[in-house]
């Protein structure tokens, strides 16, 4: 008979057996529409790719660590101004996809929030929705903020040098009458034979904007706390990054 010679029982295997193997990566949910706008959502709701005709919209890919500049925030005022993300890992909320179509719940201080990401049919355009319920005693005055990194570019060119890409966006505020402000952006690289362009801007009232990610970020930013604007307000300042922060009207919720 064959001789089978047995390992000793060392306290290495005894870790080795209790070992569980390591979960499969999470895959990015997509979203997709018959424009042809796909958007590849991460778990925590926060996006990683934007993408049309192979044009990149968003300039820094999100992952589920750290998510990706592009965020929504939830400001409230009063004796302190204070802010929460709506999106990614720092958000206290639950993720859900459906085809076509990004939820996410939760409640900040009182305040419940469904926001959700629809990719239009019949254009390249993509809109986030929201609505809130004042869940706490007092009135709170209340507006939103929408952080957008921009690419408009290729993907390979995006990935080689994200500065670079983005030195070249030009960006133009334009006034509407019932909208307010919105930011009109222009990739002045040709992308093959044409500039890629996007117009972003609110169904509310858009009040003012910033186009500088260090004008929006500042420094706190590095550290894990809120841009620096949205509690602040926007400094003179530059940098080589585009991004975009265009907040609402404020609103009071009783």
């Amino acid at each position: 008979m064959p001789r089978i010679d047995a390992a000793p029982v060392t306290a290495e295997t005894r870790v080795i057996a209790r070992m569980k193997p390591s979960p499969s990566p999470i895959s990015p949910r997509n979203l997709k529409s018959a424009s042809g706008l796909t958007a590849q959502m991460n778990a925590n709701g926060s996006i990683r790719r934007m993408t049309h005709g192979g044009i990149l919209l968003n300039l820094f890919l999100g992952n589920e660590a750290e998510g990706g500049p592009a965020n929504i925030y939830l400001r409230r005022h009063g004796a302190e101004v204070d802010a929460t993300a709506l999106i990614g890992p720092r958000s206290c909320s639950v993720v859900q996809c459906e085809t076509g179509t990004l939820v996410v719940t939760g409640e900040w201080r009182g305040i419940h929030f469904l926001t959700s990401l629809v990719l239009a049919e019949s254009a390249p355009a993509w809109f986030w929705h929201l609505a809130l319920e004042n869940h706490g005693d007092e009135a709170e005055t209340l507006d939103l903020i929408y952080v957008q990194d921009l690419a408009l570019a290729d993907y390979w060119a995006v990935r080689l040098n994200e500065y670079y890409v983005s030195q070249y966006i030009d960006h133009s505020p334009l006034s509407h009458p019932e909208r307010g402000l919105v930011v009109a952006s222009r990739q002045n690289q040709l992308m093959g034979e044409r500039n890629p362009w996007c117009v972003i801007g609110s169904l509310g009232r858009g009040v003012s904007f910033a186009t500088d990610a260090l004008q929006v970020n500042g420094r706190s930013s590095r550290a894990g706390k809120a841009p620096e604007a949205i509690i602040m307000g926007c400094r003179e300042s530059a940098s080589n990054m585009s991004i975009l922060w265009p907040p609402s009207k404020t609103s009071q919720f009783d």
